[in-house]
């Protein structure tokens, strides 16, 4: 198959870098990955995960998430269990 294909995208900066890092971790280019991504597209003849937007209820608890309200931190993994198990 003829590799002569382009694709740009502009993105942030910052998702640039942090998403390269990511595919550094794994092995992986950014041309890699989104050769990966297109052909996931193909085999699923569409995108390869749900795509929906979030009910209120949902928006509601990312916002509080991001604020830090109603969030529970622990030091390790046993302080989760032991307050999971509860």
């Amino acid at each position: 198959m003829n590799k002569n294909g382009t694709v740009q995208v502009r993105m942030p900066e910052e998702l640039k870098q942090e998403v390269n890092s990511i595919l550094d971790t794994l092995g992986l280019t950014a041309s890699e990955a989104i050769k990966l991504y297109y052909k996931q597209i193909a085999l699923n003849n569409g995108i390869p995960f749900d795509i929906k937007v979030p009910n209120i209820e949902t928006i509601q608890a990312i916002k509080e998430a991001r604020e830090g309200k109603n969030t529970k931190s622990y030091d390790n993994v046993n302080e989760l269990f032991t307050d999971l198990n509860r």
